[in-house]
């Protein structure tokens, strides 16, 4: 009785996780650049009985589960809507790609939101994002602008050029072979790990100026998964509660 209330409990745990999962895609609908994540789960290990019949009776050992456990957290990086914002410096990505930033403590972070404004500090004016990291360039230095922001364009090769049209920097993008290797570190930014592989250049993206990428998250897929994560979930609570009961009836049985 008690691995039968073990096993229904992993099971509750791993939904809450999942629908967990679920609120915060929801949440972050209206996030630029964010992309949206789904939990993956793997049978735990199964512990073999033997059946009470001979072996050539044709039976086979039969497989206890004991539940549950969470495999992996998958990103989906699929492309999100562009759509213009008319702002100078408003960048979205189209195709594989991030755009390279300088995290709080000085560490190399890459994001997709490319909803960028100025910090002016040490007589300079610098490529910020929205939680106030520098933009880096393609050599892995801050990108400092021109007095007239306003005139500031974009190829779509990322360089940025002044009012008067010379280039003086060109915005950091990287590619990973493996994406899913990312780690999320909050700010919807992410840092590269030995899953992921190093940064490499992302041949293959493209700049849109002017534009801003929306959040991949779709609301009525996320609301089916939801309901079926509360599905489960039930299911899974009337399992434990009636594991319990016969748990309680076992332990008055006179004889």
């Amino acid at each position: 009785m008690i691995q039968s209330l073990h096993t229904a409990a992993t099971g509750a745990k791993n939904q809450q996780l999942r629908i967990d999962a679920i609120a915060n895609n929801v949440a972050n609908i209206d996030t630029d650049g964010f992309k949206s994540s789904r939990v993956c789960f793997k049978d735990a290990v199964y512990q073999t009985m033997r059946s009470p019949l001979q072996p050539q009776d044709g039976t086979k050992n039969l497989g206890l589960g004991h539940g549950v456990l969470v495999s992996d957290t998958m990103t989906d990086f699929c492309q999100g809507t562009v759509r213009m914002t008319g702002r100078a410096l408003d960048f979205a990505l189209e195709g594989e790609g991030f755009f390279t930033v300088s995290g709080a403590q000085g560490e190399t972070l890459y994001t997709r939101c490319g909803l960028f404004s100025v910090s002016v500090e040490d007589g300079g004016a610098y490529l910020v994002t929205q939680q106030g990291y520098y933009v880096l360039d393609d050599s892995g230095g801050r990108i400092g602008l021109p007095g007239d922001v306003e005139g500031v364009t974009c190829s779509e090769a990322g360089v940025l050029s002044d009012a008067a049209g010379t280039p003086f920097a060109a915005l950091g993008i990287a590619a990973f072979d493996n994406p899913q290797g990312l780690f999320k570190t909050g700010g919807n930014c992410y840092a590269p790990s030995e899953a992921s592989g190093p940064a490499k250049e992302a041949g293959d993206a493209r700049v849109r100026q002017g534009c801003a990428e929306s959040s991949n998250v779709d609301l009525v897929d996320e609301i089916t998964k939801l309901m079926r994560a509360q599905r489960a979930y039930s299911l899974i609570s009337r399992a434990i509660t009636t594991a319990d009961e016969m748990e309680s009836v076992a332990n008055n049985l006179r004889r």
